[in-house]
């Protein structure tokens, strides 16, 4: 992890990023400590494997080519094979962080596997990973507002992560943002006072003294968090 603060500060804080995402969905899904311990300790080591891919194609500012990408998917297993030897790792995690990037429809990497044959680590790393890689800016692309990332968690990558632990993470999460200021599409800036249970990225925002609803008033959005 010291070797990665240096060599892509990017993924060194998006790797204790997705352990605190991973530690929480492990609490809000009611799993015992030792589980969440495990989730704790995949997430922080989940892209290690990283260190092993050419900085020219990590730190690439432009659509990576296909070449690029092929060996961008190896870094699940480049993580695997350095975590294999050490013993004081579970073979769980060690799975968990080998599959992180498999989906539940068997679109993923680097193996395809689908549904039940995904580790249960894996599955909850893989919502952490894609809700803390949609949130940053990169190079590449621009940022998304975290009810951004909420409403195309939902409706952009839904079957392709575990539906019980997707929705716990999006109903509980959307809750930390109550009390946070944001611009609508409109211009104005209002706080976040409730969130919708019938749909989390749609909040309803007070401007002054009026209560915007953005589930019912469909033609005003958050641009982004004040």
């Amino acid at each position: 992890m010291n070797l990665f603060k240096y060599a892509d500060s990017y993924t060194y804080t998006h790797s204790i990023n997705v352990a605190l995402l991973s530690m929480l969905i492990g609490q809000w899904m009611k799993y015992d400590k030792n589980i969440i311990e495990s989730l704790l300790i995949a997430g922080l080591l989940h892209d290690i494997g990283k260190m092993k891919i050419d900085s020219t194609i990590l730190n690439k500012p432009g659509k990576l080519t296909d070449s690029e990408f092929e060996e961008m998917k190896n870094h699940p297993r480049y993580s695997y094979e350095l975590l294999q030897p050490e013993q004081g790792i579970s073979l769980d995690v060690k799975v968990g962080i080998l599959m992180h990037h498999e989906k539940m429809d068997g679109s993923g990497y680097p193996y395809g596997v689908y549904s039940e044959n995904i580790n249960d680590i894996a599955k909850v790393l893989a919502v952490a990973d894609v809700y803390d890689a949609m949130l940053s800016e990169r190079p590449y692309k621009k940022k998304h507002s975290p009810f951004d990332v909420m409403q195309l968690m939902q409706e952009g990558v839904f079957g392709k992560l575990d539906t019980k632990i997707l929705l716990t993470f999006l109903t509980h999460i959307a809750s930390y943002y109550i009390g946070v200021y944001v611009q609508l599409s409109t211009g104005e800036i209002g706080e976040v006072v409730a969130i919708n249970p019938a749909c989390v990225f749609k909040p309803i925002v007070k401007v002054k003294d009026k209560y915007i609803d953005l589930f019912t008033e469909k033609s005003i959005s958050i641009v982004e968090l004040t």
